[in-house]
C-alpha cells in the first residue's frame, strides 16, 4: 500500500513541478514579446516530455529550455542568453535542459 502511495505522490509532484514550470513560462514568454503560438508549443513539449522532471532541475530550468525550443519551433526565436537571462538561469543550465527535452521528444533543433 505504501508503495502505491509514493507512485501516486510522484506523480503529483510531476504534474505540480508542469503547472510550475508553464507558470513560468508564460510570464518569461510574455516578457520576450512571443506570441501565444509560441507559448502553446512550449506548454505541448513540457506535456508531452517523458522524463524525469523530479530531477534536481528547477521549473525555471524547464520552463526556459521548453520556451527556446517552442519559440524556435514557432518561427519566433530568441537567443539561449536572452532566454536564460529572462529566466535567471545560467546559459548551461538552459543548454542541457533543451537538448534533454528536445531528446525526449526527438525534435532536432537546427541553430
Amino acid at each position: 500500500m505504501t508503495e502505491i502511495y509514493a507512485q501516486v505522490g510522484s506523480w503529483f509532484s510531476v504534474i505540480d513541478k508542469i503547472q510550475e514550470s508553464e507558470k513560468h513560462l508564460t510570464n518569461y514568454a510574455k516578457e520576450l514579446g512571443l506570441s501565444q503560438f509560441a507559448i502553446d508549443k512550449a506548454c505541448a513539449i513540457l506535456e508531452d516530455y517523458d522524463g524525469g522532471f523530479d530531477k534536481i532541475r528547477k521549473s525555471e530550468s524547464w520552463a526556459a529550455a521548453a520556451l527556446y525550443i517552442g519559440s524556435t519551433l514557432a518561427g519566433e526565436r530568441r537567443t539561449q542568453e536572452k532566454i536564460s537571462k529572462v529566466a535567471n538561469i545560467s546559459s548551461s543550465s538552459l543548454r542541457k535542459g533543451y537538448k534533454e527535452l528536445a531528446d525526449s521528444i526527438s525534435i532536432d533543433i537546427i541553430l
